[in-house]
Order: C-alpha cells, then sequence, then structure tokens
C-alpha cells in the first residue's frame, strides 16, 4: 500500500505541475528510530550508536545502503534520519540516534551514511543544526565542533539541513525562539 500510495502521489503531481514531490521518510537504525523498517517486518539495523562503535565504517556503510534501498523501494525520495549531533551526554536514549561523542568520529560516520544514500540516489538530511539539545552551547563551540560536521556531511553530498528547534542564544542572541525559526540560525548556516 506504501509503495502504491506514494507511486500515486508522485504520477500525480508529474502530471499537474512537471515537477516530483520530496517524500519523505525518517529511517536512521535502531529500534526507535526505522519506524518504515519496523513496519514492513525488515531487519532493523543497529543504532548509529551501535555502528560507529567500532570505529569502522563498514557497518554504517552496510546499513544506509540497506536503508536507501528500501526507501527508494517504497517510493521515498529522501531520508531525514541522518544525525550530525555530537553526543554531550545529556540525554542516553537520544544519543543513540548519534554516531558518538567525538567529532572526528562522528564525522567520518555521517559522510559514509551520506555518500551511501547518494550512492542510491537518496537525498540526505542532516539534523538537527547546531544540535538538538543546543541551548547552552556558544557560537565558539559551535564554530569549533558543530559546523566542521555539518561541512562535511555537505561536501560528502547532503542535500538539506534540518536547523534545531531548540533554542541557542550562543548562535540566535536570543533564548526565546528556536533556531529553526530565528533568522540569524538560517542566515549563519
Amino acid at each position: 500500500q506504501i509503495r502504491n500510495l506514494l507511486s500515486g502521489i508522485q504520477e500525480f503531481s508529474d502530471a499537474r505541475t512537471g515537477l516530483p514531490l520530496i517524500l519523505a521518510g525518517e529511517e536512521a537504525g535502531g529500534e526507535t528510530r526505522s519506524p518504515l523498517a519496523n513496519f514492513l517486518g525488515f531487519a532493523v539495523a543497529q543504532s548509529p550508536a551501535e555502528l560507529a562503535q567500532s570505529g569502522d565504517t563498514a557497518p554504517v556503510k552496510e546499513a544506509y545502503s540497506k536503508i536507501a534501498t528500501y526507501m527508494d523501494d517504497y517510493g521515498f525520495n529522501l531520508n531525514l534520519g541522518i544525525n550530525a549531533d555530537i553526543a554531550r551526554g545529556n540525554d542516553a536514549i537520544y544519543e543513540l540516534g548519534t554516531f558518538g561523542a567525538d567529532a572526528a568520529t562522528v564525522e567520518e560516520m555521517l559522510c559514509t551514511a551520506v555518500e551511501e544514500h547518494t550512492a542510491k540516489q537518496m537525498d540526505s538530511v542532516l539534523k538537527y543544526f547546531p544540535a538538538k539539545h543546543a541551548a547552552d552551547l556558544t557560537k565558539d563551540v559551535i564554530e569549533e565542533n558543530c559546523l566542521p560536521v555539518y561541512r562535511a556531511g555537505i561536501g560528502a553530498g547532503a542535500d538539506y539541513i534540518m536547523l534545531t528547534n531548540s533554542t541557542c542564544a550562543g548562535l540566535t542572541g536570543t533564548d526565546t525562539l528556536p533556531c529553526c525559526l530565528s533568522e540569524e540560525a538560517v542566515e549563519y548556516i
């Protein structure tokens, strides 16, 4: 049903506008971050943290190749599930969805995931700039730790960047407006 639904929507868009729609899903690996795989009964990839634990990119390459393949097979063309955050020890459950606490490791694993998606013609979103829990980040920390990872992901072929819905006064100058709604954050990235 999913395949037929998305195919029909794509055909309708093409007939009406001549343009393809962006049909996105969020598949990252791990039991709680693989809704399509869980729903369809596919083997779920390990979480990003588990994939990156050995420091070897091979498990990431294999997992994100499979994710891109089954998403494409069902009609999706964008994965919202590639997390560029660096784990900072403030949310253990969330951090299972990251590639770890070391910026160099996160960068290497992230680039591998993006490259696998690009090779399979699956667009990629890097999330959540500057970080999911960004309230306490300073601009210096963002520029030294967060931004290089995002730049590497863009260089590897990422198509989009998702801004966090957290506030980050160090970037936006206010603790009342989330980055995703901040002109300063949008212009910065």
